[in-house]
């Protein structure tokens, strides 16, 4: 609790940012403490920026106690990939299932 009192005034006062500004940060900072498991998605049809980017966010965050996996979805935009989950024979839809513990 005190490293997020820390980091809680570290934005206010330091860097000077607003109630709503504190609270998202502090949110990433309490995801990134816990072990939940991650999985990042991206479209196979997204420019090498999103791929790169995505890939940092798993190489950066990515623990044994908090695994992050990415998986790609095939020929799909950002746009496009929530159509790719509803489907329940996708692969998409099972490691979301698996990520989530149901059978899927």
């Amino acid at each position: 609790m005190q490293k997020f009192l820390q980091i809680q005034k570290t934005l206010t006062f330091v860097l000077k940012f607003n109630q709503i500004e504190v609270g998202s940060k502090i949110q990433l900072c309490l995801v990134q403490s816990i072990g939940t498991p991650q999985l990042v998605v991206v479209g196979g049809s997204e420019t090498d920026e999103f791929h790169r980017q995505a890939q940092m966010y798993v190489d950066k965050f990515s623990t044994h106690m908090r695994p992050v996996d990415m998986y790609v979805v095939p020929g799909v935009d950002h746009f496009d990939e929530l159509n790719v989950l509803v489907d329940p024979d996708s692969p998409f839809f099972s490691k979301t299932c698996a990520i989530l513990g149901l059978k899927g």
